[in-house]
């Protein structure tokens, strides 16, 4: 505590004093980055940097780069593979009423400025079934975040969405809220991270994912 702060303490214990009090200590701690660098790790927390203004942090600021996310294209890993499910296919006359069952798998890795410091991976399952004109079921959406770096905290579910449309193709969309800190400032800004996925009738699988 700093001798201001304990002056405060002193002189009376009300609540505007040690509101007072709870200022004066609060400025002891104070952020080592400049104005302006607190405002590019805020622009690198909402969209990809300029190669040159990732550069800067990384080079002056290496702490600050290692906790915020890099956008910039390529950055980020993802891998998406189904597995099906162990079950003997009913014997019907017609191979198209024939259902069968997969679970999808989608995964995307977001790294920081600092490539080899990994902020969370998020994967997400989905449960689908279909023959070959339909879509017949699709189970709503599971995640789990791994590898999830001390600043990033995962704030909870924005929506969690299993459909199949008119076209008798099947739709899932999980979708997630995550706060970027930094040290000494706290939140910066907060991303979205999801992953999508198209389920064709025969089984074909689209997905996607994004911040």
């Amino acid at each position: 505590m700093s001798n201001n702060a304990r002056a405060i303490v002193a002189a009376c214990l009300t609540a505007a004093c040690l509101s007072t009090m709870q200022t004066a200590n609060a400025a002891d701690t104070k952020s080592p980055y400049p104005t302006e660098v607190v405002d590019l790790a805020k622009k690198a927390s909402e969209g990809p940097l300029t190669d040159d203004e990732a550069n800067r942090l990384i080079s002056d600021y290496p702490d600050l780069a290692a906790s915020l996310p890099d956008y910039r294209p390529g950055k980020s890993t993802e891998k998406e593979y189904v597995v099906p499910d162990q079950t003997t296919e009913d014997n019907q006359a017609e191979v198209h009423t024939t259902e069968k069952c997969s679970t999808a798998h989608r995964a995307e890795e977001l790294r920081s400025l600092i490539v080899q410091q990994v902020l969370y991976e998020m994967e997400t399952s989905v449960h689908f079934c279909w023959n070959e004109l339909h879509v017949t079921k699709v189970d709503a959406p599971v995640s789990e975040f791994r590898n999830v770096y001390e600043w990033q905290n995962i704030e909870g579910e924005i929506s969690n969405r299993a459909w199949i449309d008119d076209n008798h193709e099947g739709h899932a969309k999980h979708m997630y809220q995550v706060a970027n800190e930094i040290p000494y400032v706290g939140v910066i800004g907060r991303s979205h991270p999801y992953n999508s996925f198209t389920f064709k009738p025969g089984g074909k699988v689209l997905s996607s994912g994004g911040h």
